[in-house]
């Protein structure tokens, strides 16, 4: 259950992250006034940060469709034994 939750705090967060830093890169790339030495730094810590959250992200929703599919296969197979037990 606490892992659960954990995902669903994190998942939404990681989201607004990879918008954020999206808005970073495209603002010092775009804008001339911004291409000063400071503004690259913080482009480049973006583009970084950028790169975890979507592996984060990834990981996330990769352990999720596990999750989800073993669940699958346990109920299936409990109604598979609850149908053998009827039948027997």
């Amino acid at each position: 259950m606490k892992q659960s939750m954990y995902e669903g705090i994190i998942g939404p967060m990681m989201v607004f992250g990879v918008f954020g830093n999206l808005n970073v890169i495209v603002a010092v790339a775009m804008k001339k006034t911004l291409r000063t030495k400071g503004a690259l730094l913080v482009m480049i810590l973006a583009i970084s940060h950028l790169v975890c959250n979507l592996s984060e992200l990834k990981i996330l929703l990769m352990r999720h469709r596990l999750l989800n599919l073993f669940l699958t296969l346990v109920h299936k197979r409990e109604l598979v034994m609850a149908i053998s037990r009827r039948i027997a």
